[in-house]
């Protein structure tokens, strides 16, 4: 099909144009209006030199500032846009979009919701708790192990807690099982009984399927294992190293079980 350029066809008045942008707020009302396609509309629009009208009339009307401190606080979008659904275009087929142009007049880049982001660089950060991994606990319940029976534990031994607590790591806490193949049957045999509603002794079950216990050398009575986790760089917690002793709590300090 040919096209025409505006200087071949009878342009619209500009009178007409500039009374229909009166009431009308952009290129595709004007259209309908005068019986136009949006693009007809927007060449005649270039060829007076008049502006193209785009999102300024309802951009105007929204309040840019709250808006940014609402987004800037950890709000989202689509929340913001909930709030002045009835400033937005109908015929804005999703609100949040609106609210996204409004942020990017203001300057404010959009949120990254990124794996990368982590730490102090996560904008819901709040100070944050460190965590030590739990396989520095596991390790450290080996060595526990060896300092109580004397020497390493054997290929294939497995610690178990009786609390199952992995973070409580007193000697008097932890079973030592040859195989992980009587670590499994205990605690299926442990399943069973419990969903008969039948109390049972977890130690002598442990020592029922192969089990040892471990008691406390003569010369750490009284005393529990210290560590540092806070202290440690994150390649020592992967390497299991830190500062680990045996001292005797303050005396305000109540006593727990395990090692009175």
């Amino acid at each position: 099909m040919r096209r025409y350029s505006v200087s071949r066809l009878k342009p619209i008045p500009k009178e007409q144009l500039l009374a229909a942008l009166e009431t009308c707020t952009t290129a595709g009302q004007i259209g309908e209006r005068l019986g136009f396609v949006r693009e007809t509309i927007v060449k005649h629009l270039k060829y007076h030199g008049i502006p193209i009208p785009r999102f300024e009339s309802w951009y105007d009307t929204l309040p840019v500032e709250e808006i940014a401190s609402r987004y800037l606080a950890g709000e989202d979008c689509g929340q913001i846009a909930e709030s002045y659904k009835d400033l937005i275009p109908k015929g804005i087929k999703k609100p949040q979009e609106a609210i996204r142009v409004v942020l990017k007049r203001r300057g404010i880049q959009r949120r990254r919701y990124s794996a990368i982001a982590v730490g102090e660089k996560n904008y819901q950060w709040k100070g944050g708790n460190r965590i030590t991994p739990m396989h520095y606990h596991r390790r450290q319940s080996y060595e526990v192990a060896a300092i109580c029976l004397g020497k390493p534990l054997p290929s294939g031994a497995v610690i178990h807690h009786l609390d199952e607590n992995p973070y409580n790591n007193n000697p008097e806490n932890l079973i030592v099982f040859p195989t992980q193949k009587n670590h499994a049957r205990y605690h299926q045999q442990l399943l069973v009984i419990r969903r008969k509603g039948l109390e049972v002794s977890t130690i002598r079950l442990a020592l029922e399927n192969g089990g040892q216990e471990l008691h406390r050398p003569d010369g750490l009575k009284g005393c529990e294992l210290y560590t540092n986790p806070p202290d440690l760089s994150d390649k020592d917690l992967r390497g299991g190293r830190g500062r680990k002793e045996w001292r005797v709590p303050p005396a305000d300090v109540p006593q727990s079980e395990s090692r009175q």
